[in-house]
């Protein structure tokens, strides 16, 4: 069975909720933040320490019995990138034409996937419409065995007539189970394309 009432979603809708779509998104993102992360490596840097540190010993015989220190300490460092050896530049760059392979990727796999959805709704469609011909086609066969079997029975038909009929049903029954998984089939691409597969 399929569910003849599906709800189709948007082509901006296809883009939150399509998983493939989603990933592609993803790693656009990450391919941003990695850029983000080597440009900040011409930034300068302010690095602030800080430490408490308690120290107390004691001897029993000496010159000092007791020593004890206790205190804080902190310090502030500042660095400042004047040259790498062109290391930075080249990772800029790289970075660069990875988050611009990762935007043509995202955009690719768009198309495709609003081509594929394209086609899965109207394979469904169709799907349903064979479905629909097939089974008016069963009943008709049925009555067409039925007429066969009456007459073959009051002697007016011969046994290849009869075999016939028999034939003409059996395929009729075959093509009615085919257009049922196609019709299946394609409501499950469907499902699988807008991110509604497993709910």
């Amino acid at each position: 069975s399929f569910n003849d009432k599906l709800s189709l979603i948007s082509e901006a809708e296809l883009d939150k909720s399509n998983f493939q779509l989603l990933i592609a998104n993803k790693t656009r993102e990450n391919s941003y933040f990695s850029k983000k992360e080597i440009f900040s490596n011409y930034l300068p840097q302010l690095n602030i320490t800080g430490a408490y540190g308690m120290n107390r010993s004691s001897n029993s015989a000496g010159f000092a019995l007791l020593n004890q220190t206790q205190g804080l300490n902190g310090g502030i460092s500042l660095y400042v990138p004047l040259f790498n050896g062109t290391q930075t530049r080249n990772q800029w760059k790289v970075a660069t034409i990875n988050t611009l392979n990762a935007e043509m990727q995202y955009k690719k796999m768009q198309l495709l996937t609003s081509i594929k959805y394209d086609k899965a709704k109207l394979d469904f469609k169709k799907a349903k419409e064979v479905l629909q011909l097939e089974t008016e086609n069963i009943q008709l066969a049925k009555e067409n065995l039925s007429i066969a079997t009456e007459r073959f029975r009051l002697a007016e038909s011969t046994a290849i007539e009869m075999r016939q009929a028999e034939s003409s049903y059996s395929n009729a029954m075959n093509r009615l189970v085919q257009a049922q998984f196609n019709t299946k089939s394609a409501e499950t691409e469907l499902l699988r394309l807008m991110g509604k597969l497993v709910e």
